[in-house]
């Protein structure tokens, strides 16, 4: 099927049963917005990384999928993933600032997926939520916080 404003071509990892998770919505010309999502259920027990070892190789490697450990914990069924710009300088430098791979890194921060389990103290998320992650936490205070360059706060 050649791809339209309305789809994108996606090989199942799983044998999943696509489920239309919204209307298709055209945001723009150049935006393609998922027709089915694939929803698979149960979760795989391990969940594939991008792991950076010590002194600059990668590999492909299969960890444990997290637990609920805390009531504010929630955990995500990863489906994309986005390597940026820190990733590549962690893979070329072993190394930004202070921080120094010293032992095996998951690489791949800013990530889309489904809700899988959320803890007892979660309100704004339920199982089944489509989310996009943003991993810092800033302090949204500080000059930086308040220009709107929330990515430079130094207490990040």
């Amino acid at each position: 099927m050649a791809p339209t404003p309305y789809s994108i071509s996606a090989e199942p990892v799983l044998t999943c049963e696509p489920v239309l998770a919204c209307e298709p919505v055209l945001a723009s010309d150049s935006v393609l917005v998922s027709d089915p999502v694939l929803e698979c259920d149960p979760v795989p027990p391990q969940n594939l990384s991008f792991v950076l070892e010590k002194g600059g190789a990668v590999k492909f490697e299969d960890r444990p999928v997290p637990e609920i450990e805390d009531p504010h914990d929630v955990i995500v069924n990863v489906r994309y993933t986005g390597i940026c710009g820190s990733d590549v300088h962690y893979c070329t430098h072993g190394c930004i600032g202070k921080y120094v791979v010293d032992k095996p890194m998951v690489l791949g921060h800013e990530s889309a997926g489904v809700v899988h389990a959320v803890g007892s103290a979660v309100k704004s998320l339920k199982v089944g939520d489509q989310v996009a992650m943003e991993p810092g936490v800033p302090c949204r205070r500080c000059r930086r916080c308040l220009e709107g360059n929330y990515n430079l706060c130094p207490d990040m």
